[in-house]
């Protein structure tokens, strides 16, 4: 007699059932392979992920990165969870430093153009899942880490330039003072005199409003000599492409030589 399908199933479900890896069985029950302190890949088992919404066994994980993430005790032992995903991330756009050094210009000047939008004028890098500007990276990689409490600052006064020669570290108090000297922050005396608005032409970066220095539209007017588009060169110095073709133009800017 040929069986039907109902015969055809098996009788005992249990034996047909899937555990979840981080199980094992032994004598008549189940037992739990405890995997803390156990590395796999790039991570590292720190303790068992307790949160009730599991469905399965699920590990919290270092990543040798120093990032945190949550993954089954299946995908650890079978190799499909090895990181966070930052190697992933390398492997796909390169290291750090490598997406460093393909992101500038080098300009007339010296100075080593972010090639990227940028944020206030200052050069951005993701690393780790966190943003952090560019010329805070470079002078990281090429002189060492910043003191606390200091600033990464500008010998060319070109927010956008993360050549490490051209930088410094120093306090506000420093900063302020480099830009006095340079002649980009005057004090309110000698702008307007001690008894209201005198005849005082103000232009370049003197002025309050301006966004750009001397030093920035030296590397605008090579950059479009060099043929880059306005739309791009805006983004790179945070400003509007308006900005761009007024310094093309000739209409801002006409005293910077």
């Amino acid at each position: 007699m040929r069986p039907t399908p109902h015969d055809r199933r098996p009788r005992n479900l249990h034996a047909h059932a899937v555990r979840p890896a981080g199980w094992a069985g032994g004598g008549g029950g189940v037992e739990m392979i405890d995997l803390t302190g156990a590395r796999f890949g790039h991570l590292v088992v720190v303790r068992r992920d307790s949160s009730p919404a599991r469905a399965r066994v699920y590990w919290e994980c270092l990543c040798d990165c120093g990032a945190t993430v949550s993954t089954s005790g299946e995908n650890l032992r079978s190799g499909c969870s090895t990181s966070c995903g930052c190697s992933r991330t390398e492997k796909r756009y390169g290291t750090p430093i490598e997406r460093f050094h393909a992101s500038y210009d080098i300009v007339q000047g010296g100075c080593w153009l972010w090639r990227h939008p940028t944020v206030h004028g200052y050069g951005k890098l993701s690393i780790d899942r966190r943003e952090i500007l560019a010329h805070r990276f470079s002078y990281e990689i090429h002189i060492g880490p910043i003191p606390e409490g200091l600033l990464v600052c500008h010998r060319c006064d070109v927010r956008a330039c993360v050549n490490p020669e051209h930088l410094f570290a120093g306090t506000y108090a420093d900063n302020n003072h480099d830009a006095y000297l340079k002649g980009r922050a005057r004090n309110r005396g000698e702008l307007h005199g001690m008894y209201g608005r005198s005849n005082i032409s103000i232009q370049g970066e003197a002025h309050h409003c301006a966004k750009l220095c001397a030093a920035d539209v030296r590397a605008i007017r090579d950059l479009l000599q060099q043929g880059h588009k306005q739309q791009q060169i805006a983004d790179r110095f945070g400003v509007a492409k308006s900005a761009i073709w007024s310094v093309a133009t000739g209409r801002t800017w006409r005293h910077v030589e």
